[in-house]
């Protein structure tokens, strides 16, 4: 585990939600924003190197974007 140091960041409360809404449950807000800066190399020096990089990544966006929408869907009841 890494050292702790706590920062508290003002953000509005609909700004809040978003990120809120694509937490897992077994995650901290520390783990979520980790999880798409944690490559040990950048996407834009691999970019050139990966084959079908361009494809995985728009199935990645949208696995997110279906992931966003239940998520939403769960927070307003539905």
């Amino acid at each position: 585990m890494y050292g702790v140091a706590t920062k508290n960041i003002a953000v509005r409360e609909e700004t809040y939600r978003r990120p809120k809404a694509l937490k897992r449950e077994d995650e901290s807000f520390s783990d979520l924003v980790d999880r798409p800066t944690a490559w040990e190399h950048s996407t834009t020096e691999v970019a050139g190197t990966t084959a079908g990089l361009a494809s995985d990544a728009s199935a990645g966006r949208e696995r997110l974007r279906e992931e966003f929408a239940k998520e939403q869907d769960e927070l307003r009841g539905r």
